[in-house]
């Protein structure tokens, strides 16, 4: 004879499928430099992404020194980019509102 089924295990998925997912296409990309207080400097890449209906940003941070990027004086030469018009689909891990804009600080990006 079967096992009875509980009702806390009904219907739910592995802690990996949960979450705040978005799927859209990259619209543009833009890097430029920040420096921190103590001197050190990073890069942050604002990739804007299309979805139904409006635009949010996704924003990458490297390292200066990192093999990632190339910085020539206070001006990123070469940065990690991401497809144009592309799909691309994400799993949102950090976020904030600013300005009545939705910024996507941390996610995964899903095959």
């Amino acid at each position: 004879m079967d096992k009875p089924t509980t009702q806390s295990n009904i219907g739910r998925e592995p802690m990996s499928a949960c979450g705040l997912f978005v799927r859209g296409r990259i619209i543009s990309t833009l890097a430029s430099i920040i420096k921190k207080k103590d001197g050190s400097r990073l890069v942050k890449v604002s990739h804007e992404i299309a979805i139904e209906p409006g635009v949010l940003k996704l924003d990458r941070f490297f390292e200066a020194k990192s093999a990632e990027v190339k910085i020539d004086g206070e001006n990123v030469v070469e940065f990690p980019r991401l497809a144009h018009y592309e799909p691309i689909s994400l799993r949102v891990l950090a976020h904030r509102i600013f300005r009545e804009e939705f910024i996507i600080t941390k996610a995964e990006i899903l095959p």
